[in-house]
């Protein structure tokens, strides 16, 4: 209620309000279009929908139960493809079509994963995949998430190197170049573990260092799963580059207001934070506060 009463009295310019649409029922479905059903039980019972869904926080996703960095990645990843979608109901790709090439690898679900491990003869593996949080935006969008992942993710012992060459080759083939440059440039200890826990500040710490400088004290921009950047033109479709201005003193002069929290229906309301957006000055605060807004 409070997220709506947000978009009805503090509306704010090129701000998505596509979310609303999305209702508790479309969430419990997404998980499994995104490889996680075995948290559809914690997410009904918070009542989760789009808006929350886009405005969720690094403690309220622990609140939900994640227990693996993997499953924060996939989260991650999945929200930033709803932005980009435009909080559709409807985008992903779930069974090959009839011209595989010409799909959109970003909007695979897990399913249609598991159809592509079929395809390049790694049927015996796929068992593994069910409730691991693998779909086609985690594979393209998280640089973190590469080849060695996927192997250790399908549990294909490091004796096979074959196999794992095998997999490796036909991984590189999903990526752009781009994709695939950002993922050979990590060092070895910055590769995405499929086993590695879950620890919001762990994350929170890493997300500051990968925002540009000018927005690093701006700590909204770090507390959300998907955090937000104020994009430099209203109409812009890309994100600021570093060091460029992110908003104009008009863009971002709001009255503070509240942050909404999962926490508002939990037992530990407690333990909640309130998060003001933007200070009387008008300096954005936090993520909530952002105009036209996509993950970083």
């Amino acid at each position: 209620m409070e997220l709506a009463a947000n978009e009805l009295f503090y509306p704010m310019p090129n701000v998505n309000v596509n979310p609303g649409k999305l209702d508790n029922l479309w969430v419990v479905r997404w998980l499994d279009d995104i490889g996680m059903p075995q948290y559809k039980d914690s997410f009904a019972r918070a009542g989760v929908d789009g808006r929350m869904l886009n405005n969720l926080t690094l403690s309220e996703l622990q609140t939900l139960g994640i227990t693996l960095e993997l499953h924060y990645s996939s989260f991650r990843r999945a929200i930033e493809l709803l932005r980009r979608v435009n909080f559709e109901d409807d985008y992903f790709v779930r069974r090959p079509e009839q011209e595989p090439m010409l799909e959109d690898k970003l909007m695979w679900s897990n399913h249609r994963v598991m159809e592509w491990l079929h395809s390049i003869d790694l049927t015996e593996y796929t068992i593994s995949l069910r409730g691991s949080g693998l779909h086609g935006a985690l594979i393209l969008l998280e640089p973190r998430f590469t080849s060695e992942t996927l192997a250790d993710l399908l549990n294909i012992p490091k004796s096979k190197g074959l196999l794992r060459k095998h997999l490796r080759i036909k991984f590189q083939e999903l990526l752009t170049a781009d994709q695939a440059d950002s993922k050979n440039k990590l060092y070895r200890k910055d590769v995405l573990s499929h086993s590695t826990k879950y620890k919001p500040r762990k994350v929170q710490q890493m997300l500051v260092t990968s925002l540009p400088k000018n927005v690093q004290g701006d700590i909204g921009l770090s507390t959300h799963v998907c955090p937000r950047r104020i994009l430099s033109s209203p109409n812009s479709t890309t994100l600021p580059r570093n060091g460029s201005k992110t908003a104009s003193s008009q863009q971002v002069s709001m009255p503070p207001r509240q942050q909404p929290s999962l926490y508002n229906n939990a037992e530990n309301a407690s333990h909640a934070s309130t998060i003001s957006n933007v200070a009387p000055s008008g300096k954005v605060m936090g993520g909530m506060a952002s105009l036209d807004i996509q993950c970083s």
